[in-house]
């Protein structure tokens, strides 16, 4: 019996304003027992064909609160949840992922431009030696070994043509930094909204926020996936999708097809997995991990 009631998959942008629409944005949902669909977006404006950040918090805030009960949601989102060991100290004055993020929002909400990711990460170089962390260009890598931070996440070493949560520079296909940005202001208000908001929104990030075992119905879960490393979705009704709702669709197909066969939870649980050591363990639960990605054996640095 599979664990999760529901699935939820967003191809993210990090392109332009939250509130602006972006045509990069495609979110694909399914019922455990039922077909994938797109995602409505909720209240859109006359002629609105898009989605923007702003309605996607939206549309999770109401799919989180709906039946809290009845429900377990897995929402899978392509972005990174985290930078590498040591940022929160060495970039962002911080102790902790939450309280790190919660300082990468507070500059990203700031920054009064077009490209709020972008500017915020030009503050935070220029508040640091060395040109600070993000990388716009080619150039030396001295912050990171005077910081004495890794260029990637641990997770990025298992995956071929991942590229660093560090990397901005345009000219590279495939950049992710401008996502990330984005996407942890995104998710650090959705975590302060969970605390202080007077509706019932209980979740997990995953694997910052797990605790092991199982999560009670009501309790929904929120992981990282990356589209290349789950199969290409070959159906017929796909052939109408733009590549990003596709790429939507491979996270949510894999993760359906995993909790159907009942590995879901089994992959969950793995960051408690004894094959781990404690320093493994803390550096993953900081970082963050692509749900899917074999997960290190004991010793692994």
């Amino acid at each position: 019996m599979p664990f999760f009631t529901d699935y939820i998959s967003v191809d993210w942008s990090g392109q332009g304003r939250d509130e602006r629409t972006s045509r990069y944005i495609g979110v694909v949902e399914r019922k455990s027992k039922g077909r994938w669909k797109l995602a409505k977006i909720p209240k859109p404006r006359k002629g609105q064909i898009h989605w923007s950040r702003r309605k996607l918090f939206e549309y999770v805030v109401d799919r989180f609160s709906l039946n809290p009960t009845h429900r377990r949601i897995l929402l899978m989102l392509d972005f990174g949840f985290g930078y590498p060991y040591g940022a929160d100290r060495e970039i962002f004055a911080a102790n902790g992922w939450h309280s790190m993020i919660t300082r990468l929002s507070d500059c990203y909400f700031r920054c009064d431009s077009d490209t709020p990711g972008r500017t915020a990460a030009q503050k935070t170089n220029a508040r640091l030696p060395h040109s600070g962390p993000f990388r716009f260009e080619d150039r030396k890598f001295d912050f990171y070994t005077e910081h004495g931070i890794p260029y990637y996440r641990l997770t990025e070493n298992f995956v071929p043509e991942a590229k660093s949560q560090f990397l901005l520079d345009p000219r590279i296909r495939g950049i992710v930094g401008i996502h990330t940005i984005t996407g942890l202001s995104w998710l650090s208000t959705l975590l302060q909204f969970r605390e202080c908001h007077s509706v019932r929104l209980d979740f997990r990030v995953w694997p910052h926020e797990w605790r092991g075992g199982s999560v009670p119905k009501g309790c929904h879960v929120i992981a990282e996936g990356y589209p290349k490393i789950y199969p290409i979705v070959r159906h017929p009704r796909s052939s109408s999708l733009t590549d990003d709702q596709r790429d939507a669709l491979r996270m949510l197909n894999w993760a359906y097809r995993c909790d159907k066969q009942g590995d879901l939870l089994n992959c969950l649980n793995e960051i408690g997995s004894k094959h781990l050591s404690e320093k493994t363990q803390s550096r993953i639960k900081f970082e963050g991990w692509i749900l899917g990605v074999p997960l290190p054996r004991l010793g692994a640095k």
